[in-house]
């Protein structure tokens, strides 16, 4: 079982190996440089599908938040001043 803080690891790596596949992909596009892309591609892609196979209900939300005030905004907090 899993604690709060390493499903939040979990996803956030997961989000990061993402970022670093496109960021390969870019610099391969523009640089016309493409040696085993595909395999490397591959490789990162089944890295990510084991993370994700930890706790596969962790990936299955939206990763967008949803705010419940029937607005759509966040709530604001509200600012306590201490009295002295």
């Amino acid at each position: 079982m899993l604690d709060k803080f390493q499903e939040q690891y979990l996803f956030a790596s997961v989000e990061k190996l993402e970022h670093i596949k496109k960021e390969i992909t870019k610099i391969w596009g523009d640089n016309n440089y493409y040696v085993n892309d595909e395999k490397i591609n591959n490789s990162i892609d089944k890295v990510i599908s084991d993370i994700k196979n930890i706790k596969p209900s962790l990936f299955n939300n939206p990763s967008v938040a949803k705010y419940n005030t029937p607005d759509g905004r966040y709530p604001t907090t509200p600012i306590i001043k201490d009295e002295e």
